[in-house]
């Protein structure tokens, strides 16, 4: 007869999960937070206990793994496009089955080597083979976790929090540092720091934003407004651009950035950021 420890197995299966989903958000560049992580991995640990308690099979199996999938590509970040969120679940797949099979392969070298340590165990095989295969997955999080700073170093992706200012208005978020953003403002070759709609209604008037009624506007605010092309999926398309009072980053300090600010009123992922911050500006 076969026990199955469900706390162990269940703890395998996060473990598991939670290292796919988190190399799927990293590789993506997809601001998925702790407790996204978190949740995803639980619900995929609790459809693999069942499945295992329950002993389904067929159609109730993958309709379950059907579920979990589903879950993935709707947790996984907020505000990214579907076409986005599928890549995420393909990516997902990719690095569980990658994983698991690890897991199976770390499973047989116990399977093989366990009986010569049997005489120096008193506990039963299945509790030795748990607590060394946990020893085995905390240390492939480690070298995981080597091996995603190091891979960061390379491509220069990484995030800061910014701070836009506007006259008495101002306002704070997360932006990504894309280095493959070499948008200039035509009129003083600026970088552009694009921007969400929702961001730049917290700092500008409607008129701004809607580039609508500019006539009711203050001459000087009119000569900030900016016509910025951009192109896109081999489109150009013109956006809004705007001078701020001052940009500031925790990576320059109190130094504020030489940017133009664009508003992507088409709603661009960004990977989960609210904006999207030329690298050049950094290294500067």
């Amino acid at each position: 007869m076969q026990i199955l420890y469900v706390d162990v197995y269940f703890l395998i299966n996060f473990t598991v999960d939670a290292v796919a989903v988190a190399l799927a958000a990293k590789l993506l560049h997809i601001k998925s937070g702790i407790w996204r992580i978190t949740a995803l991995s639980a619900i995929g640990s609790l459809v693999a206990v069942a499945e295992a308690v329950f002993e389904l099979g067929g159609v109730a199996r993958f309709s379950l793994g059907v579920l979990f999938l589903l879950s993935v590509g709707i947790l996984i970040a907020e505000d990214l496009p579907y076409l986005r969120r599928i890549k995420a679940v393909i990516v997902f797949l990719c690095f569980e089955m990658l994983l698991g099979g690890i897991v199976n392969y770390g499973y047989g070298l116990l399977d093989r080597y366990m009986g010569d340590l049997g005489e120096y165990f008193s506990a039963d095989t299945a509790n030795r083979k748990a607590l060394l295969f946990s020893i085995l997955i905390l240390l492939a999080i480690g070298v995981l976790k080597l091996f995603i700073m190091l891979f960061s170093e390379q491509t220069g992706i990484k995030s800061t929090r910014i701070s836009i200012k506007m006259g008495a208005s101002a306002v704070e978020c997360d932006a990504l540092v894309d280095s493959g953003n070499l948008v200039k403002d035509p009129m003083n070759m600026n970088p552009v720091l694009f921007i969400k709609r929702h961001i730049a209604e917290k700092l500008l008037p409607r008129e701004v934003v809607d580039l609508t009624e500019l006539d009711n506007l203050d001459i000087k605010l009119q000569k900030r407004i900016r016509l910025i092309p951009v192109t896109r999926g081999g489109e150009t398309h013109v956006m809004t651009g705007f001078l701020p009072d001052a940009v500031l980053c925790d990576a320059r300090g109190e130094e504020s950035l030489p940017v133009t600010l664009a508003i992507d009123r088409e709603g661009g992922s960004y990977g989960g950021y609210d904006a999207l911050l030329p690298s050049v500006v950094l290294e500067v």
